[in-house]
């Protein structure tokens, strides 16, 4: 039981930390700040960039690989219905870090990689997820010259499933419920304290 709320604090706190990266709402830059007669680097905040464009949010429909053979190819990935090409070396944000699209393609599972063309596991068009959920994307795009959209970050997060289940709003009658039974709990565990 214990377990199961620390996972979904961390899991708050990772989608958290998704949405805080991707914004950059938290960027330093080095500014001088005189002290003691001579100048020293610091760190001040500074105002984020603003990202401006298309936004999409969504499961991951499809995801395509121009070269297998180059690790930073550019490709494309659909969300909502639109095809939004991904640059050559695009780093795809994911909550345990950072990988080309070439990489997240190769980070699947042994069956999806085996596949001609290889599949990421991720998308829905994935004959390879077993049953499983295709992961959510956070694009930002903007269209190019031709009308064609060229993103300028991806997030992605791969247990859109299990994320979208912890989101989901708790009843007024279910909180009450909760706060009750771990109020119980704590009463129970400092009485066992002080016997």
């Amino acid at each position: 039981m214990r377990s199961a709320r620390k996972q979904q604090r961390w899991a708050a706190v990772r989608v958290l930390a998704m949405v805080v990266a991707s914004f950059g709402l938290l960027s330093l830059e080095p500014a001088t700040v005189q002290a003691q007669g001579r100048p020293k680097k610091a760190f001040a905040p500074r105002t984020p960039a603003k990202m401006d464009g298309a936004l999409f949010l969504g499961e991951i429909e499809s995801i395509a690989v121009d070269d297998m053979n180059d690790s930073s190819s550019s490709g494309r990935i659909v969300v909502q219905g639109k095809e939004i090409a991904i640059p050559r070396g695009l780093s795809i944000g994911l909550p345990t870090g950072r990988l080309t699209l070439r990489d997240l393609v190769q980070d699947a599972p042994d069956e999806c990689k085996s596949l001609e063309p290889p599949q990421s596991g991720l998308a829905v068009s994935d004959t390879c997820r077993n049953g499983g959920t295709a992961a959510l994307a956070r694009i930002v795009a903007n269209p190019d010259a031709s009308g064609r959209m060229v993103a300028k970050l991806v997030m992605v997060q791969k247990d859109s499933g299990r994320t979208i289940a912890r989101m989901r709003p708790e009843t007024p009658r279910a909180a009450r419920a909760r706060a009750a039974a771990s109020h119980r709990q704590n009463k129970r565990q400092s009485e066992r304290q002080y016997q």
